[in-house]
């Protein structure tokens, strides 16, 4: 049986339409649904996301953090 929900404030990529686009899990597998224009297509398993950050920006992503010492007066 699949496991549906309805995303709040999804627009579908194909009609547009606001509010319509449902997430479906099934078998190990994600699908986005439009319940308006009957578009569908399948999420990948595992998504990297990186964020823009000022290190990303950089190239500085692989630098290990150091703790700071703070001396007082």
């Amino acid at each position: 049986m699949a496991k549906k929900r309805f995303i709040a404030g999804a627009i579908c990529p194909q009609c547009h339409a606001l509010d319509r686009v449902v997430v479906e899990q099934s078998n190990g597998i994600t699908r986005r649904r439009c319940v308006s224009c009957g578009f569908s297509d399948e999420q990948p398993a595992t998504t990297k996301v990186t964020l823009p950050t000022r290190f990303v920006a950089r190239g500085l992503a692989n630098v290990q953090a150091r703790p700071v010492k703070l001396l007082d007066d």
